[in-house]
């Protein structure tokens, strides 16, 4: 009778929990609706879904195909997210889209061409992904474009589809991509644009005049490319134009004066280029803000218009044959901020007219063939946080206005072989200085110990001058000290054994002085030793010698002279070691 009980039990039991999971099965599957489309998890009317935004969702996969039958859409945006795979050919069913965004996915794959069929599309975003392949040509059908961004992936192939027919258009984006050709002649219908952006391709041959048909272009970029020959004269009729720029290419010729009609300028980049001369016209684009010429192969001297630039806080004209003297309406540019003016073939002084470019952060003038002193009226840049003015033929003394400028990370003063005098003890006040190169000057005297108040200084380089006197102890508070060269001069005394409780110092050079007295114990400590040429005495173990160049001294050893040239590194030519006997 048990047995029967639980028989009807089980049964009972079974039957209930089959009953729980059909409910439970049915409340959680979703009945196909042929009215819907269900799109990652969410099902959504056919009919009344005429708009969808799921951008910045985390949504992942693929684009499901279905989306194609949302064809009500009127806007669609997918953009960030991480969907993954091609772009469904179905899209193409949306017929009465107008704006479709899929930027910022890891898409891939070629544009399907069914894209030519939403010909209502004002809108259109596939930048950054990772789309390949050449353009179809039915994208010339989407002639109510005024938005085109395929920026940043990697198409290939030339640009005609997309400037054939799309005459409305005011935005056109398709750099950073694999394209190739020229610039079809037909960018010169595209007579609305605002906004063209080219670079980062590999578009070639030369740019073509109708360019200067879009008169509303307010951004023009054609850089990183290859294009070669003049820049048009007719680029003048841009007068919208706000930033231009065509560096890194290979445009040849001088910079045409036609570009002094661009009075709306605020941003001109021109530089990595073969271009010839600045005209003078270049004065009139007063509203320049930033001016970049550098690397080309321009000859000729500054123009003293530039001196109307008041607006300039970037001038780059490095890198060419420029010659002649900086010419002092440069005093004018008050604003700037960054001078660079390095690696060309000026002549003169520096004009004590830069006092007043009191708002620099960087100022370049090395590599030509300035002279005269260094005005003090350096002095007053008291921003400055970059200054080089390395290998000029500066004559005098380093002035000791240079004290003031405590805004000052790096100094480069290398290569000046007529500078002479002591370095001035106001060097001490440059509280920011983590770089100080002064070699191969003509600087004499004791090195200042206001050195050692110098505690962000990194690299110290003051080799091959004529200094004398002792190394100062005070070298060893630069506690953020890493390299310290003071080789080839005639400095005399002992090596402070402080030097070996800088903690961060890495290399010590001291080679070719006259420093004499034993290395101090301390010293050893320091990975990096360059010794050689001294007066110095003392023992060293085969440990302390195969770490360091320490030749050419007056040391002690009973080390053989085969093992001296084997563990110090170099043989020990003309060297001045003592015979063991002589050092008792």
């Amino acid at each position: 009778m048990k047995n029967i009980f639980l028989l009807i039990f089980l049964s009972l039991f079974v039957y209930t929990s089959c009953e729980d999971n059909k409910e439970e099965d049915e409340t959680n599957s979703i009945e196909p609706n042929p009215n819907e489309v269900v799109l990652w998890g969410v099902a959504y009317s056919i009919e009344d879904t005429d708009s969808l935004d799921l951008s910045l969702n985390q949504l992942s996969g693929t684009i499901p195909p279905e989306i194609g039958d949302l064809t009500n859409l009127v806007f669609l945006n997918l953009g960030q997210n991480n969907l993954v795979g091609p772009i469904p050919s179905e899209m193409g069913k949306l017929i009465n889209l107008k704006k479709i965004d899929l930027s910022y996915n890891l898409l891939d794959g070629s544009i399907p061409s069914e894209i030519g069929k939403m010909v209502n599309l004002t809108y259109f975003d596939f930048s950054n992904n990772i789309l390949n392949g050449t353009l179809p040509s039915e994208l010339q059908h989407l002639t109510n474009l005024s938005y085109l961004n395929l920026t940043s992936n990697e198409l290939t192939g030339s640009i005609h589809p997309i400037v054939s027919n799309m005459e409305d258009i005011i935005v056109l984006n398709l750099s950073h991509n694999n394209f190739t050709d020229i610039i079809p002649l037909e960018i010169g219908n595209l007579t609305f644009l605002t906004y063209l952006d080219l670079s980062y391709n590999q578009l070639t041959e030369y740019i073509p005049l109708e360019i200067g048909n879009s008169t509303f272009l307010t951004y023009l970029d054609l850089s990183y490319n290859q294009l070669t020959d003049y820049i048009p004269p007719e680029i003048s009729n841009l007068i919208n134009l706000t930033e231009l720029n065509l560096s890194n290419n290979e445009l040849t010729g001088p910079i045409p004066s036609e570009v002094g009609a661009l009075t709306n300028l605020v941003f001109l980049n021109l530089s990595d280029n073969n271009l010839t001369s600045i005209p003078s016209e270049i004065g009139n684009l007063t509203k320049l803000k930033s001016l970049n010429l550098k690397a080309n192969s321009l000859t000729g001297y500054i123009p003293i218009e530039i001196g109307s630039l008041i607006n300039l806080t970037s001038l780059i004209l490095s890198y060419g044959s420029l010659e002649g003297p900086i010419p002092a309406t440069i005093g004018n540019l008050v604003n700037l901020v960054e001078l660079r003016l390095d690696s060309n073939d000026l002549t003169g002084g520096i004009p004590s007219a830069i006092g007043s470019l009191v708002e620099l952060t960087y100022l370049g003038l090395g590599y030509n063939s300035l002279g005269g002193v260094i005005p003090p009226e350096i002095g007053n840049l008291v921003n400055v946080e970059i200054l080089h003015l390395t290998s000029i033929y500066f004559e005098g003394q380093l002035p000791e206005e240079i004290g003031n400028l405590t805004s000052l990370t790096e100094l480069f003063i290398q290569q000046n072989y007529q500078l002479t005098g002591p370095i001035p003890s106001a060097i001490g006040n440059l509280s920011n200085l983590r770089w100080f190169n002064a070699m191969s000057c003509g600087f004499n005297g004791s090195l200042p110990p206001e050195i050692g108040d110098l505690s962000k200084l990194e690299y110290l380089n003051i080799s091959e001058n004529s200094l004398t006197g002792s190394i100062p102890k005070e070298i060893a508070n630069c506690s953020s000290l890493i390299n310290l060269d003071l080789r080839y001069n005639q400095l005399t005394g002992s090596i402070p054994p402080e030097l070996g409780d800088a903690p961060n110092l890495e290399s010590l050079g001291a080679a070719y002085n006259q420093l004499s007295g034993d290395i101090p114990d301390e010293i050893w400590e320091i990975p990096s030793l360059d010794l050689r040429y001294n007066y110095l005495t003392g023992t060293f173990n085969e440990t302390q010698c195969a770490k360091a160049y320490v030749y050419g001294n007056l040391f002690c050893t009973s080390m053989p002279i085969g093992l001296l040239g084997t563990y110090c590194e170099g043989e020990p030519k003309n060297h001045r070691l003592q015979n063991p006997g002589d050092c008792d």
